[in-house]
């Protein structure tokens, strides 16, 4: 059971009850590839959750000492990272309406002289007959599995941190639970950046204690766990509040992780190609 905090309803005050875990962030077929549906994707991601999951609950965190994994667990988990950020709405929605637009273009160009049977233009006959262009879940499927490689790929490259929460404060995650941002402080100004940029940080919540880093800084500090502070867990707490698309997830109920849900209503982090 968790608490779950919904940015589109946000109040000051903490949910009154907790939520199942399966009830929550799941929608019927959403990689289905047909209309009447299928699982394939669906029973493939359920097969590399059952391989990262006992990788996660194994990782030692003794404080100062290196995280010891091996290449293909890391693999896998850089994987499901990447998964984690193009398998969400913030990710397909993007995919699907670029689909859109581009059957959009190529109906106005291809019938901008065409008169209906009362001489409307193609534009009115459209609107009059209620016309309008759908486009299937599926088309953002392939680029969902490619785009998630190559951010996975870039992640490899990077220093991993493990940062372990303090006693009494834990970290959140969501439903877009990967945030990632450009050290534009250290790098500059760049609108253009995106999560597979060899320069873009990655904050990944493992555990409710456990967060993975991943950075193109401090490589001398590769597979590190460190501990965090108080102030360092709330700068990321509110990171992956801002990423969240819709819902923040934790192990507790909070007024003030409530307050801060509220003001964050309308914010989401998306990935546009």
């Amino acid at each position: 059971m968790v608490w779950v905090y919904d940015k589109e309803v946000s109040k000051s005050t903490a949910p009154k009850f907790p939520k199942s875990v399966a009830s929550i962030c799941h929608s019927v077929f959403y990689y289905g590839q047909s209309p009447e549906g299928d699982d394939i994707y669906e029973k493939k991601f359920q097969e590399l959750e059952s391989k990262v999951a006992p990788v996660i609950k194994n990782l030692d965190l003794n404080t100062e000492d290196y995280i010891k994994i091996t290449g293909e667990s890391k693999g896998l988990l850089a994987l499901m990272i990447g998964l984690s950020m193009t398998r969400v709405p913030s990710f397909r929605d993007g995919i699907e309406d670029l689909h859109k637009k581009s059957v959009e273009t190529i109906l106005h160009n291809n019938y901008l002289n065409l008169k209906g049977p009362n001489g409307e233009d193609f534009s009115e006959f459209m609107d009059k007959y209620k016309i309008g262009v759908e486009i299937e879940k599926w088309v953002s499927l392939e680029p969902m599995i490619k785009v998630a490689q190559m951010i996975g790929e870039s992640i490899l490259s990077k220093t991993w941190m493990f940062l372990k929460s303090p006693d009494g404060i834990n970290f959140i995650t969501s439903d877009n639970p990967v945030s990632y941002s450009y050290p534009s402080e250290v790098f500059g100004e760049n609108p253009y950046v995106g999560p597979a940029h060899p320069l873009c940080e990655i904050i990944f919540p493992l555990k409710k204690n456990l967060v993975l880093v991943c950075t193109p800084l401090s490589s001398e500090l590769n597979m590190r766990v460190l501990k965090s502070n108080s102030q360092e867990v709330k700068r990321i707490n509110r990171k992956t509040a801002l990423s969240a698309r819709k819902y923040i997830v934790s192990d507790i109920q909070s007024d003030a992780l409530a307050r801060m849900v509220k003001k964050l209503k309308g914010t989401e982090q998306a990935i546009r190609c």
